[in-house]
Parts: C-alpha cells; sequence; structure tokens
C-alpha cells in the first residue's frame, strides 16, 4: 500500500507540474495571440488607410477621365469650327480675287473713258462750235443727225 501512496502521490505531483506547465503554456500562447492581434489590428488599419487612398485616386482617376472627356469634345467642337473658319477664308479669299479683277476692269475702264473725254475735248476744239448737247435736247440731236446723212 505505501507503494500505492507513494505512487499516487508522484502521480499527484507530475499532475500539477503539467497543470502548472499548462497554465505556462497558455498564458504564453495567450501573449503570443493577444501580440498578434495587435499587429493585424496595426496590419488593418494600414490596409484601411490604403483602401482609403485608393478609393480616393480611384474618384480623381474617374473626375479626370470626366475632364478628358469633356476636353476632347472640345477640341472636336475647335476642329470643326477650324474646318468651318478654313471654309470661310476660302470663300472670302475667292471674294477678294473677285474684287481685284473688278477693280482692275474699273480702272482699265476709267483709263479708257479718261482717253475718250481727252478725245472728245480736242474734237470739240478743232470744231471751234458750242457744245449743242448743252442746247438741244437729244431727239433734236437725233433729227439733226438724219438731215444731215
Amino acid at each position: 500500500q505505501e507503494g500505492a501512496v507513494l505512487k499516487k502521490r508522484f502521480d499527484d505531483i507530475f499532475d500539477s507540474t503539467r497543470y502548472a506547465k499548462a497554465l505556462v503554456a497558455i498564458k504564453d500562447s495567450r501573449k503570443s495571440y493577444f501580440s498578434d492581434m495587435k499587429d493585424m489590428k496595426a496590419e488593418l488599419e494600414g490596409l484601411n488607410s490604403h483602401k482609403h487612398a485608393a478609393n480616393g485616386f480611384k474618384n480623381e482617376l474617374e473626375a479626370t477621365k470626366d475632364n478628358i472627356s469633356a476636353v476632347d469634345d472640345e477640341i472636336q467642337k475647335f476642329e470643326a469650327n477650324v474646318v468651318e473658319e478654313e471654309e470661310k477664308a476660302a470663300e472670302a479669299r475667292a471674294v477678294l480675287v473677285q474684287v481685284q479683277e473688278f477693280s482692275e476692269r474699273l480702272t482699265f475702264k476709267q483709263g479708257d473713258l479718261e482717253k475718250e473725254d481727252a478725245v472728245l475735248e480736242q474734237v470739240q476744239k478743232s470744231l471751234g462750235e458750242k457744245d449743242m448737247t448743252q442746247t438741244h435736247s437729244y431727239e433734236e440731236l437725233k433729227q439733226m443727225l438724219r438731215e444731215l446723212d
């Protein structure tokens, strides 16, 4: 019996040692889990801040795409206006060429008219008579011309 009592005592001692070791292991595990939890919380905070920044970048990207689209629309409008203005400029150049041609013809005709006036003036001087157009009507002059023929 003494052996049995002794054995029971040894078992109790070893059981309490195992229990103490288990408590130490639980404490160590708990510390480890709390440390891991703190690290994971810090990592989660970092990921949340990255997520927030990514959402901001995403919103900024969308706004920039909208701005680019608006600028592209304006560019297309301006290109259409440029084409329209170039067509107007071509029409204006054509009109300008016509005006210059007309001006040249007018200058030429004015020169012809001045020459004719000079010839008429010389003829009037050589005839020595008064200008009958001042004293007679057109019909009277026509009648006189018929009588001369």
